[in-house]
């Protein structure tokens, strides 16, 4: 459930308290879903997506992302990669750019 309030239930670490070694160990990656639909079979209602990720190529992956997004075309970014902060207060569904 989306709120306005940050988490306090001690689920992150205080901010600061990750070192850029830290950073530099993680392999993020950017890319862009270009089909979402239903993935059949799933003992939980999800959204299969095929996501291009450039010159890494196309790689297929799931979300259970069916109630925050009850139509998967939203999910599919049309070229445009949408980038959030995580307290950039975004609404479910809501592009940034």
């Amino acid at each position: 459930m989306p709120t306005d309030q940050p988490l306090t239930d001690g689920a992150f670490l205080e901010p600061g308290s990750a070192t850029i070694e830290d950073f530099e160990r993680l392999d993020l990656r950017v890319g862009c879903i270009i089909e979402a639909g239903p993935l059949e079979g799933a003992c939980q209602p999800a959204w299969k997506l095929l996501v291009d990720f450039g010159p890494g190529g196309q790689k297929q992956s799931s979300a259970q992302l069916t109630r925050t997004y009850p139509d998967p075309d939203v999910l599919a970014a049309d070229g445009e990669i949408p980038l959030l902060s995580v307290d950039a207060g975004a609404q479910p569904g809501q592009r940034i750019g």
